[in-house]
């Protein structure tokens, strides 16, 4: 999730500059009220990460990869690392690289 300038949060995407940078990660689904992470072990049983690949914010709304973005003006933002898994240390990092 990113802080919009309104002071809600709303899905981070890294093809577009003003959703980022990527600063919590909800811990539930759906829109409204919802409890966020801002640094800390996440677990989801659906994902499928290979432990100690570094995780980046991804280019689809809301979503988190192994790959870093690499289109002409992504945004490649390290958002924490594989611990097993269906596990992150979610530890964004708060230095945006724009591809060009």
């Amino acid at each position: 999730l990113h802080m919009d300038t309104d002071g809600n949060w709303i899905e981070a995407d890294a093809d577009q500059a003003t959703t980022m940078p990527c600063s919590a990660m909800a811990l539930e689904s759906g829109t409204g009220v919802k409890k966020v992470l801002l640094q800390g072990f996440a677990r989801d049983d659906t994902w499928n990460w290979t432990p100690g690949d570094i995780i980046y914010m991804s280019t689809t709304d809301g979503t988190l990869t192994a790959t870093a973005p690499s289109g002409t003006g992504d945004q490649v933002q390290v958002i924490g690392v594989a611990t097993h898994a269906d596990r992150i240390y979610f530890n964004p990092s708060y230095v945006l690289v724009e591809i060009l």
